[in-house]
């Protein structure tokens, strides 16, 4: 089990370095890997097999990626002192959301199997891929705006 919960971990950290080279990626693009990640996710859960894990394992990667490029994005995208304080915020509300499904997982427990569970949470998941085109903000050239500042 601690391998497969490992290779889990590998492919977020690859998903992780993967993000730079994905940072210029359309909007689009982000949308439908969070689309694939919600299946790939919930396929992985009820699938009831140990080969579940590699799905799921792809599911995470894609998600850590979606994550870093939104967070390096948000920065981006916000300038002055106000960048500190909707980091901050952003971060909190990243907390809550992770408590509330801590306690979702906790009370879900009492009716329904860990690989329910874990397949229902794929639900925000696909909900956030339908946002994501109106929502992330766009990529920044980041070499041509420190030219430009110079």
């Amino acid at each position: 089990m601690p391998l497969l919960i490992a290779v889990t971990v590998a492919a977020q950290a690859i998903g992780g370095a993967l993000a730079g080279p994905a940072y210029k990626l359309p909007a689009a693009t982000f949308a439908i890997g969070l689309g694939a990640t919600a299946g790939l996710i919930a396929w992985g859960a009820l699938s009831g097999t140990a080969w579940g894990f590699a799905p799921i394992a792809i599911g995470y990667g894609v998600m850590q990626l979606v994550i870093v490029v939104a967070e390096a994005r948000l920065q981006d995208s916000i300038t002055g002192p106000a960048r500190a304080t909707v980091t901050s915020v952003s971060g909190f509300f990243a907390e809550v959301f992770a408590v509330a499904v801590y306690v979702g997982f906790a009370v879900g427990s009492l009716w329904f199997s860990m690989a329910v569970l874990v397949a229902a949470l794929t639900i925000p998941v696909l909900l956030t891929a339908i946002v994501v085109p109106f929502a992330l903000p766009p990529a920044k050239n980041s070499v041509s705006a420190e030219v430009s500042e110079t």
